[in-house]
């Protein structure tokens, strides 16, 4: 994109950007608000929650077959133009710092609740912020970032998104302390704050107004309060005032990297920066389990799974109006009773009560429901659906199924009925390995902390700091450790290596990853010395037997 040199131009390109890439983001709301409220309590906005949310045990089993953070490894790969007689040594410690650092930086814990709720809006989105030496990841919600072309399914592709955020007054001021046009910056910043004080989206509620004092009035303003009702529950209530910012993140042919403005809400451009992350890389990636062509934000788990939802809370309530009439069931009286038909009809009801007449044709009824024995049938078969459209048959999840008896039949049929769940697995190793990649770029703009370098026989030849390593390479998810369902195949076929000398004891351990990984790993060291020092007294033994028949 062509950014103009004069500041008003430019400024006014700003703006529209940003107006360009929030286009869908009221639409979306409303959307997005009605799949949260489904995945929290089974219901619609306008609903109680339900009495059994079948949506959320079934998007937590998806995740936990997809995506488990502990056992995910990452592997760096060097590119052709890399001479890896020279370089190939510096892997493994890089390797090894990327892992630590997975962990270390709660990547895997943040972008786990990102995927949760990935499958609700159908997409999150992870962004890393720098702090020191390693990078942040942080969730943004889709209804708070913005692209410019919505029909372009890679955030890579675009030429421009814009991620909308609050920020505390106090951060804010310290933020711009040194601006030289601060003043200008707090009046614009209140002005536009009680201008949009009634335009917020609904459920947006972090979008408060600023308490700077108002130009021209010495008033300030305050914030509105909202009910906080069943739908607000596990929302962030946040004290205290926050101000609306536009971080817009622009692609500029002129300089062969983005352009980064940072806008207040009221249109007014506070910063205009070159990229400050890392060169030629932005610092957001897409969490999209359910990808589609021609719309970036994908599809929504739940929004094939309402429809299920409602029907079997239909089903339910219905069921426990029949047995709850069948407790306290309908009745009926002839005759002449001593006392009003409704206090007879309930002391016939209570244990140890006791009713009187002089009638003798007087009768007294109790009309119970015939209750089916399959009663339940029709729960169990939407059960069934929802298994199916997450993709997670009942062989998978630890259930018999009839006609299956043996071991080797059930492992197969568990194998045949992964497949949609491989395929929604292979999709995220994507966003896995851009996110490898941005920490190890991360750790070659902002780590000088030293790694040793061993060679072949673990002897150490050097150190080196992550910016020395070649920028020419790629992240992978070492052998799909990121999905449980291939961990077993994952092991068995290390272990099918190792028997054909395809790789040696400490590769086995790396690639079987067992607890206490660093200990085994030593130990191994040791018992490699211990082993070859046996060896060389075997040989000299012999040797020295040969020696003697010599002799003789």
């Amino acid at each position: 994109m062509i950014i103009p040199t004069k500041a008003l131009d430019r400024y006014a390109l700003y703006r529209d950007l940003v107006n360009a890439c929030l286009v869908s983001r009221q639409d979306r709301m409303g959307a997005y608000e009605q799949w949260r409220n489904y995945y929290l309590w089974g219901s619609s906005l306008d609903s109680e929650p339900a009495v059994y949310n079948k949506i959320e045990p079934a998007i937590d089993l998806f995740t936990s077959f997809v995506f488990a953070g502990e056992t995910t490894k990452f592997a760096i790969e060097l590119g052709d133009t890399v001479d890896f007689d020279v370089h190939g040594t510096k892997v493994d410690p890089m390797k090894t710092r990327l892992n630590t650092n997975w962990h270390r930086w709660n990547t895997d814990i943040v972008f786990s609740g990102g995927l949760d709720w990935s499958c609700a809006f159908g997409s999150m989105i992870l962004k890393f912020v720098v702090r020191g030496n390693r990078l942040v990841p942080y969730l943004i919600e889709p209804h708070n970032f913005g692209v410019l072309n919505e029909s372009v399914a890679f955030l890579d592709d675009q030429e421009a998104f814009c991620h909308s955020y609050t920020v505390g007054v106090s951060a804010f001021k310290r933020m711009i302390s040194d601006h030289p046009r601060r003043h200008e910056i707090e009046e614009s910043v209140a002005k536009s704050m009680r201008a949009t004080v009634h335009d917020g989206p609904a459920g947006v509620q972090r979008i408060l107004m600023s308490t700077f004092p108002m130009a021209g009035t010495g008033e300030s303003a305050g914030r509105v309060n909202n009910l906080y009702g069943v739908t607000e529950r596990y929302r962030a209530r946040v004290s205290e005032e926050t101000v609306e910012m536009r971080e817009l993140w622009v692609w500029n042919d002129a300089i062969n990297d983005y352009q980064i403005a940072n806008i207040d809400s009221g249109g007014t451009t506070i910063y205009d920066r070159r990229n400050f992350f890392m060169e030629s890389e932005h610092p957001c990636v897409m969490v999209t389990p359910v990808w589609q062509y021609d719309y970036i934000w994908g599809r929504s788990m739940i929004d094939g799974l309402i429809n299920l939802q409602d029907l079997r809370e239909v089903r339910l309530a219905q069921i426990r109006e029949l047995l709850d009439r069948q407790v306290k069931p309908p009745t009926s009286q002839k005759g002449q009773w001593q006392g009003p038909p409704d206090e007879i009809a309930y002391a016939m009801q209570v244990f140890g009560a006791g009713v009187s007449t002089s009638d003798p044709t007087a009768d007294f009824k109790a009309w119970y429901p015939n209750v089916p024995q399959d009663t339940f049938t029709e729960v169990r078969e939407i059960d069934a659906m929802f298994d199916e459209k997450t993709g997670l048959p009942r062989v998978m999840q630890g259930k018999g199924e009839s006609g299956v008896r043996s071991r080797s039949q059930t492992s197969e049929l568990a194998r045949l009925g992964s497949s949609r769940t491989k395929k929604k697995a292979y999709t995220l190793e994507d966003a896995l390995e851009k996110i490898g990649y941005l920490m190890v770029r991360g750790m070659q703009t902002y780590d000088d902390r030293p790694m040793i370098q061993r060679d072949h026989e673990g002897k150490v030849v050097g150190k080196f700091i992550a910016e020395q390593f070649p920028r020419d390479f790629i992240c992978k998810v070492d052998g799909h450790s990121s999905s449980p369902i291939f961990v077993e195949d994952h092991k068995q076929l290390s272990f099918d290596l190792f028997q054909a000398r395809a790789i040696d004891r400490r590769e086995l351990i790396d690639a079987v990853d067992p607890p206490n990984k660093q200990q085994l790993q030593q130990g191994l060291r040791i018992m490699e010395k211990r082993e070859v020092a046996a060896q060389q007294a075997q040989a000299q033994a012999e040797e020295k037997k040969e020696r003697l028949k010599l002799l003789k």
